[in-house]
């Protein structure tokens, strides 16, 4: 006989195990950007965010150069992936497509050519230092600070401890 009060239990298990994974997650985030601050850029924080694309109706309008639309006939959006983003305010810049799990790990970090694949939060942690410490990220980053109006501090070893 199928035992759908055992299945239940597992669920109920990996839901626990998935909100623990997310909050591990959060926290890498948070000790990141805390660092970040600490080192002379206020308001910086890495944020993981949604990235939507027009639904197929809405291209096809859109493509037909909305001749005849309405104002009932809004422009939809759906979710199309995930980003890490970068922010300082309101500012922002993509620095990977972020692939992310139900249950929280496997994360997929994808960039310049590149994907890498962190399976816990020690993964994720090296994953993020090596994003950051490629030429890719330092142009984003210097992009942004451009865009807040920042400046870069001078970032020595000692101001990263």
């Amino acid at each position: 006989m199928v035992d759908f009060v055992k299945a239940l239990r597992q669920g109920m298990a990996a839901k626990e195990n998935a909100d623990k994974n997310q909050e591990e997650i959060r926290g890498i985030l948070a000790k990141a950007s805390a660092q970040f601050v600490e080192a002379g850029l206020p308001g910086f924080a890495f944020k993981v965010d949604s990235v939507m694309k027009l639904t197929a109706d809405s291209l096809k309008k859109q493509r037909a150069g909305m001749l005849g639309m309405t104002l009932g006939d809004r422009l939809e959006y759906e979710h199309s992936h995930y980003v890490l983003k970068a922010m300082i305010g309101d500012h922002g810049v993509e620095l990977c497509e972020w692939g992310r799990s139900d249950g929280g790990y496997p994360i997929k970090l994808k960039y310049s050519g590149r994907e890498v694949t962190c399976r816990d939060g020690g993964g994720l942690e090296v994953a993020l230092t090596e994003l950051l410490a490629t030429a890719y990220a330092g142009r984003e980053i210097a992009k942004l600070l451009t865009e807040a109006g920042a400046t870069m501090p001078r970032l020595t070893s000692a101001s990263l401890e």
